[in-house]
């Protein structure tokens, strides 16, 4: 990702990544936003599933307009694998901020 700036996410599908850092300028500076039209009839997973990776100083960002999924809500991350690491990660207009949590993994707030 661009050290700042923002990533637009158009549509249902999410990210997929193994094994390796995505890491941008800070939670302030970078945004990556999930764009859904709504209303929405498709079940929507996670923006993000990654395995045994690590996420560090970006903001989560997306246009839904209610907590379900006609109005576009989703997960932000699904964490799975080991040895991952979500470091400075503000999530906003999501339906959470990660799950299920893979047990071999941290959290890790800005600051």
């Amino acid at each position: 990702m661009d050290p700042a700036g923002h990533l637009l996410c158009e549509g249902t599908a999410g990210l997929s990544a193994q094994g390796i850092t995505i890491a941008a300028a800070g939670l302030w500076y970078s945004t990556i936003y999930r764009d859904v039209p709504v209303p929405n009839s498709t079940p929507l997973a996670a923006l993000f599933e990654l395995t045994s990776r690590t996420v560090r100083n970006f903001h989560i960002d997306a246009n839904a307009v209610s907590r379900s999924t006609i109005g576009g809500d989703g997960g932000a991350m699904d964490t799975t694998g080991t040895d991952w690491l979500a470091d400075g990660i503000w999530t906003q207009h999501t339906m959470s901020a990660s799950g299920p949590p893979a047990p071999a993994g941290r959290y890790r707030t800005a600051g």
